[in-house]
């Protein structure tokens, strides 16, 4: 059941961010606002398709350790949104390399990004586990996560732009390696190494 409302929700995502990208007679506010809430709803389709399959294959999730009454989940989250809040101070706000259109029209609206960045650490600790169920290597494991997940989302902002790169950021030869390092092996393998390893992988 959550596996088909993951994949339904992820593939429904899609396709109104796409429609919407489409609808140049919409005013761009209109346009960015249900942009953003298709981007929501990505978000957090993939967070439960990522789970659910965790919890079929690998017989473990973060929701079923917060059931269990275990505070990793909620550590992993809480370190998750430290680590991107401290990229955007560095990135967004010193070197200006992104910037989020709704949120330069609404500064209430960086309140959000703890929350999505917490969300995007336990995707990709959910990725990445599950290819070290399926006997990959950390190394290649971590790799294969950022790619994929950098595709997946990278992807949806295309059609939403809830954030738009700025200057050198813009290029694949920065987003790649970018994604590689400072999110797959900072999110995953250093924190894991360092901090939590919350599946043991």
């Amino acid at each position: 059941m959550a596996i088909s409302f993951g994949i339904i929700g992820v593939a429904l995502a899609y396709a109104g961010a796409f429609l919407v990208s489409r609808k140049s007679d919409w005013r761009e506010g209109k346009r960015q606002a249900i942009g953003d809430a298709f981007g929501v709803l990505f978000a957090v389709a993939l967070f439960v398709l990522v789970e659910a399959v965790l919890y079929r294959f690998g017989n473990t999730s973060f929701t079923a350790l917060l059931l269990q009454g275990s505070s990793i989940p909620v550590a992993v989250f809480v370190a998750g949104a430290c680590i991107g809040m401290a990229y955007e101070y560095v990135w967004q706000f010193g070197y200006h390399s992104w910037y989020y259109p709704s949120i330069e029209k609404r500064r209430i609206l960086l309140a959000a990004l703890p929350l999505f960045w917490g969300i995007f650490m336990l995707i990709m600790q959910d990725t990445y586990a599950l290819l070290r169920v399926a006997g990959i290597g950390a190394f290649f494991a971590a790799s294969i996560t950022a790619l994929l997940q950098g595709a997946l989302i990278e992807g949806i902002n295309l059609c939403t732009r809830s954030w738009v790169y700025v200057g050198k950021s813009e290029s694949l030869l920065t987003l790649v390696p970018g994604w590689i390092f400072f999110l797959a092996f900072v999110f995953i393998l250093l924190f894991n190494r360092l901090f939590i390893n919350p599946f043991g992988f």
